[in-house]
């Protein structure tokens, strides 16, 4: 068993009854931190749920001298592909390339099973493409009156695509 010992009483009170105590500290972010958090939670999530195909992909579009110009990671679960980032450098927007790492990532996820791609972002300018892009707001989570910054605005999108 272990114990939640957030006060020095309630770790003396653990420590009495031969309970395991454990601290809580921030750390700085690291990629291997991530990855092994995330690790455990997918061992978890395998072991008790029904799952399909877990994937993940990473497009990268690059220019004649090979400088990454934009890209798209993405990661699958139960059926869904989770956009995590969909970047294009400022530059090169509107000239299809966003167009085209979507369209390739519909063909990845169909690839693999899935019938749906969902995505957030806090951009009205992505807001917009992925609108154009036949993407649908299932939620919204604003700030309130008061909170900083007053217009902040997350959209959870979400597509559902043909076999």
């Amino acid at each position: 068993r272990r114990c939640r010992a957030n006060t020095p009483f309630s770790q003396w009170l653990c420590n009495m009854a031969g309970v395991n105590t454990y601290k809580v500290q921030l750390e700085t972010p690291s990629p291997s931190l991530s990855a092994e958090l995330t690790a455990h939670l997918m061992q978890d999530l395998l072991a008790s749920n029904e799952q399909a195909e877990n994937t993940e992909f990473t497009l990268i579009a690059r220019n004649e001298a090979n400088e990454i110009i934009a890209g798209l990671t993405a990661i699958t679960s139960y059926g869904w592909m989770l956009i995590k980032v969909l970047w294009v450098n400022r530059s090169e927007r509107r000239c299809g390339i966003g167009q085209r790492l979507m369209n390739d990532a519909v063909s990845c996820a169909r690839s693999v099973g899935c019938h749906g791609i969902w995505l957030d972002t806090s951009s009205p300018e992505a807001f917009a493409f992925y609108t154009a892009q036949k993407f649908k707001v299932f939620g919204v989570l604003s700030n309130e009156h008061g909170h900083f910054p007053a217009t902040h605005r997350r959209w959870f999108m979400r597509k559902q695509i043909d076999p």
